[in-house]
């Protein structure tokens, strides 16, 4: 198993691709993408505000909670997930 931690950055796509390059051909490999949300503090308003997450309703908090997570699968992640399809690594 590779566990790579990986942001939205250039440096990011290069240590995946050398990962990829160096063992990807190994029998078995399961390559572990990683990346650590920042915690979220604040919720965005209807109107265009910001306001802290304590504040807003819990059943709001968690819905944007939900939206962050999928905006980053859809956008940071699906490139490196699509590196790996590529070159048929789990």
């Amino acid at each position: 198993t590779i566990a790579i931690a990986i942001s939205g950055s250039a440096k990011s796509k290069n240590v995946v691709k050398w990962a990829l390059k160096e063992f990807g051909s190994e029998k078995n490999v399961i390559f572990k993408l990683i990346h650590i949300h920042p915690k979220i503090t604040t919720v965005p308003t209807p109107s265009g505000n910001i306001v802290s997450i304590s504040e807003a309703p819990e059943d709001v908090a968690a819905t944007h909670r939900r939206q962050v997570m999928q905006e980053t699968k859809d956008t940071l992640l699906k490139p490196f997930k699509k590196m790996c399809e590529r070159k048929k690594v789990a």
